[in-house]
């Protein structure tokens, strides 16, 4: 059977000064070609048609083609060995040992395309050989043509070859792909079968361990990568690419510190990543809100020779708007400052603004003839920027600095030219039905454990399991996207991760691929992968949790027209929380409000109003959504009584990032620890970017028996040894394991921030403290120290009725169908 190569793979190379195409004598065509080589081919044709030249014997003729296509391969003349062999009318399919030692010569001598095209003879011919195959896919991927290289290893090897030069070829291929197309549209292989395709390849050089690496960390098998890079530091000790390629699986992992310990050490010692590492670093620092440090790189960073393009970076992650403005106002202008741009970096420029969502500033560069991609031009003309559009050209550069996106696409019904909704629309909706639940991850935190609570609430309310999607933007296991997976499973929900899913059929409406061209980069991924899943499960209610699917899901219920479309905010405001880039979204959130069939929701009055202040809302703008808790998940029966010689157990269970201020508990424990006549402990479950510092604290400070433990998510052995919770934070919304802690019947101390003092029981001996919300550890240890006796002597009952009165699953699920039905009273 014949196997046509892709219609981009030429089927033997065109006639240059190097190559020639199948040629038929006697045909004006092929005179005008051949008369390309001049006395090359006037010398074969002098050859071949004079008298005895060749012997017209078969085997004897054979031998003299072969003898003469050595001869022209020893000197290097592979283009007339081409041209001799095809006149010679020795076909690839009836020689194709002559062909194969042709492509081979060419190969080893350096002409590249007289190999491919004799490669491309045989194949054309149906002679397929493992060797053919691989030296084709070389070719195609030096050229960037991964698709090409991926269907000439599949046809010979198929997708799981046992030959590791195969193997390897196919990863670079996959790698291609994916770097091609990051969102996922091309990838091809699933997670799975990445690992079996690497699973014991060796690698002998160090492009080919990066290959291996990046597809391995692509594919989120992060422990692999890193094993894998770990073997080979010993082999390639001085080549820094290995060494930044585990400083980016720590990051993509969790581990920031581990990751700036080694762009610190890259900066120094490799000026040829010093540029790149510092605003890595600048990255990683702003992450840990390390200020101190972000001050350090930034004033490196101005202290060195910056190209534009690296300025305007500086100033894009700084969030400097006005410096970005500046710089594409001066660039605008011409003069030295344009003439210094290469037209690379002028296209780059454009992509980067584009990305972070500055149309007004790209229309301005336009106007003045400034060069941009054609991506940037064809989004600005789909926008309506073009002579005799609908939207105005801005004609000043004031005007067009104040053009962005998402903004300029607001409303987005108008921009998506949907018809008009009738009056009422669009009214109650009729439960139960399908519906979607979406969120970031299942990563171990307590909105996440929430939102599998939300799940199991509503199916215990009645609401049919084959009734409920669940999409999740990420469930990497390697890097800790899984924690509730298995008891999102029990439930029997279908469950869909939107970064491993494929989509079969990329195709979106025109309006809608105008509008997703258009937004930021950091919207765009997530809102095309939603809305494909939407439109396959065509659910009649969608309810995004937390603000990354908020933000996504918004847009997308817009888009897809559903009736009803529930955002649930599970902490305080943006502003609140010195989230900068989410507070740059703030008219996003705004138009989201003013959405009819849209109910803004907050698990806390106090972040509700919160959110109504920041968006300039009126009260009652944001509904609330109160925690759920399974009060049979949780048990008062676990803890065991202590005696006055046992030391009690002091449990802190939070994220180990800023706004939780773990710091802070480590040093109020400690000084508690100091001034108790009664011997305490102290643990710490759960993990993030201050591990290492609260370890080192905890040696500082004279804590030295404090256990973390960061992978527990079993309510059991989080909650079993606890004698108190404390929580520290400086900023939360209605704390989820304030409430399973009391559920436990276990006492709760806890800084009086958001909507803590809502989840809290404050009556009675066994009341909860409330701290104030900006404490010193001193001061909390003594007002901790004064409450704790009491409080662990107190019945835990009164602390299960509050939590079972107030966060009962019942009492959610209730409050969560009048949402969406949309008969909220």
């Amino acid at each position: 059977m014949s196997r046509a190569l892709p219609p981009n793979c030429p089927a033997i190379c065109s006639m240059t000064s190097t190559s020639v195409s199948p040629i038929i004598l006697g045909t004006a065509g092929a005179a005008s070609k051949i008369s390309l080589l001049g006395d090359a081919y006037e010398a074969i044709v002098t050859l071949m048609n004079s008298e005895n030249s060749l012997d017209t014997t078969p085997l004897h003729y054979l031998g003299q083609v072969r003898e003469k296509i050595v001869e022209y391969c020893d000197d290097k003349r592979f283009a007339l060995a081409q041209l001799y062999l095809l006149q010679s009318n020795l076909l690839p399919n009836d020689h194709p040992s002559l062909w194969s030692f042709l492509a081979r010569s060419a190969q080893d001598g350096g002409n590249e395309a007289v190999a491919h095209g004799a490669r491309s003879a045989l194949w054309n011919a149906n002679v397929w050989t493992g060797q053919i195959a691989i030296e084709e896919a070389r070719y195609y991927l030096t050229r960037n043509d991964h698709k090409s290289a991926a269907f000439v290893l599949d046809t010979v090897f198929g997708d799981a070859p046992e030959d590791t030069d195969a193997r390897l070829l196919l990863a670079r291929c996959e790698l291609a792909r994916i770097m091609a197309d990051p969102q996922g549209g091309e990838r091809k292989l699933t997670r799975e079968q990445v690992a079996d395709l690497l699973e014991g390849i060796s690698t002998n050089t160090v492009e080919e361990v990066m290959t291996v690496v990046d597809l391995l960390r692509f594919a989120g098998h992060y422990e692999s990568a890193l094993e894998r890079l770990e073997g080979t530091f010993e082999a390639f000790p001085d080549d820094v690419r290995l060494r930044l390629r585990k400083a980016r699986i720590l990051e993509q992992t969790g581990d920031v510190l581990g990751a700036i310990l080694i762009w610190e050490d890259a900066v120094e010692a490799a000026e040829r990543y010093r540029t790149e590492g510092r605003f890595k670093l600048l990255g990683l620092y702003q992450r840990m809100d390390r200020d101190d440090d972000v001050n350090r790189i930034v004033t490196k960073l101005h202290g060195s020779d910056l190209r534009f393009l690296e300025r305007l970076r500086l100033s894009l992650v700084k969030r400097q708007r006005g410096v970005v403005e500046a710089l594409v106002e001066s660039l605008s202008q011409g003069g030295a400052v344009l003439e210094e741009q290469s037209h690379d970096e002028l296209i780059e420029i454009s992509e980067i603004l584009l990305d972070h969502g500055f149309v007004g500033l790209l229309l301005w560069l336009r106007r003045r003839r400034v060069a941009v991609s054609d991506r940037v031009k064809k989004v600005l003309d789909q926008a309506g920027y073009h002579v005799g559009g609908p939207r105005e050209v801005p004609d000043s550069f004031d005007k067009a600095r104040k053009i962005r996106s998402p903004e300029f696409l607001f409303p987005f019904a108008a921009f998506l030219d949907q018809d008009p909704r009738p009056a009422g629309w669009p009214g109650a909706v009729r439960l139960p039905c399908r519906i979607l639940l979406v969120n970031a991850s299942l990563k171990a935190g307590g909105a996440e454990r929430q939102f599998v609570e939300m799940c199991r609430s509503l199916i215990q309310s009645g609401w049919p399991s084959d009734l409920i999607d669940v999409a999740l933007y990420s469930l990497a296991q390697d890097r800790g996207h899984d924690v509730f997976l298995q008891d999102l499973e029990k439930l029997g929900v279908s469950i869909f991760d939107l970064s491993q899913r494929k989509i079969v059929n990329r195709s979106l409406p025109p309006s809608i691929g105008t509008m997703l061209s258009a937004l930021p980069v950091d919207l765009r991924s997530d809102i095309e992968k939603l809305w494909h899943l939407v439109e396959e499960r065509q659910p009649k209610v969608l309810h995004c949790w937390q603000d990354r699917s908020m933000l996504s899901g918004g847009i997308v219920g817009i888009a897809s027209n559903l009736e009803r479309v529930v955002l649930s905010a599970r902490n305080m405001s943006p502003a609140t929380r010195r989230e900068i880039s989410l507070t740059e979204r703030q008219g996003l959130y705004a138009q989201f409000a003013h959405e009819a069939n849209f109910a803004m929701t907050s698990n806390s009055r106090a972040g509700a109003s919160d959110y109504e202040k920041w968006l300039r809302l009126e009260d009652g703008a944001f509904q609330t959504l109160s925690n759920s808790v399974d009060i049979e998940r949780f048990r008062p029966d676990w803890r065991k009584p202590k005696e006055q010689s046992e030391p009690l157990c002091i449990t802190g269970i939070f994220r180990l990032a800023l706004n939780k201020r773990p710091l802070l508990w480590v040093k109020t424990v400690a000084e508690l620890q100091r001034i108790s006549d009664r011997p305490l402990e102290a643990r710490i479950y759960g993990d993030g970017p201050l591990l290492r510092e609260i370890e080192k604290m905890a040696q500082e400070t004279g804590l030295k028996n404090l256990v973390i433990k960061t992978t527990a998510s079993n309510p059991k052995e989080l909650y079993s040894r606890a004698d108190a919770l404390l929580l520290m934070s400086r900023v939360e919304g209605v704390p989820n394991v304030v409430l399973e802690a009391q559920a436990c019947g276990i006492p709760v101390a806890a800084c009086d921030v958001g909507g803590v003092s809502e989840a809290l029981h404050q009556e009675g001996k066994g009341r909860g403290l409330l701290l104030p919300a900006e404490v010193d550890p001193i001061e909390a240890a003594k007002a901790v120290l004064e409450w704790l006796p009491d409080a662990v002597e107190a019945d835990p009952e009164d602390r299960l009725a509050f939590v079972r009165r107030s966060f009962g699953s019942a009492a959610f699920a209730a409050r969560a169908m009048q949402l969406y039905s949309g008969e909220v009273p």
